[in-house]
């Protein structure tokens, strides 16, 4: 028992807890950091892969950051968004966590890669297998997470059976939260 607590006790000395006054004030600090990591990574390998998140906090980053990208078109060659969650739905759906994405990005240094939308493939299992092969043996460099009010992260719900599953690309065909497709 006194070695659990000696691990815990080392955790906490590793803990770095920031309070924020509001979420506009947290956005602006991760934004900075976010930027900062972006632009190392591609300093020294040339190439950046970001997964961003929906939810409102990831929602409102995206587009804190694509006002940053679309600022400085000379820059972020070898940048590759991706999504950690996306809703299956219709490319012109404001449900798609990459809508922002799509009807506001102009720097053409990005590389982005999106789920097909319901209106683009026949059916999930195909959109699965396409967003798949995009990803190949790429790995992200940094992932955003949000966490839902009910727990949920990356559409992966409480007590789903997908929670132990180990593909990098899973389609959710059940979600308690609408769309139930995802």
């Amino acid at each position: 028992m006194s070695d659990d607590l000696d691990s815990l006790d080392d955790f906490d000395d590793d803990l770095d807890l920031t309070l924020y006054a509001d979420p506009k004030e947290l956005l602006a600090e991760v934004l900075v950091q976010l930027i900062e990591v972006i632009e190392t990574g591609l300093r020294i390998n040339g190439v950046f892969h970001l997964a961003l998140t929906g939810g409102t906090l990831g929602t409102d980053l995206t587009r804190s950051l694509l006002a940053h990208l679309n600022a400085n078109p000379q820059m972020y060659q070898g940048l590759h968004m991706w999504w950690s969650d996306e809703r299956f739905v219709e490319r012109s759906s404001s449900e798609q966590n990459s809508a922002p994405v799509h009807s506001a990005l102009t720097n053409q240094n990005v590389a982005i890669h999106t789920l097909l939308a319901s209106d683009e493939v026949e059916n999930i299992d195909l959109a699965v297998n396409q967003y798949r092969t995009q990803l190949g043996e790429n790995f992200m460099d940094l992932t955003i997470l949000g966490l839902g009010p009910d727990g949920h992260v990356a559409s992966l719900f409480p007590g789903a059976a997908q929670i132990d599953r180990l593909e990098k690309v899973i389609a959710i065909t059940d979600s308690p939260k609408p769309p139930a497709v995802r």
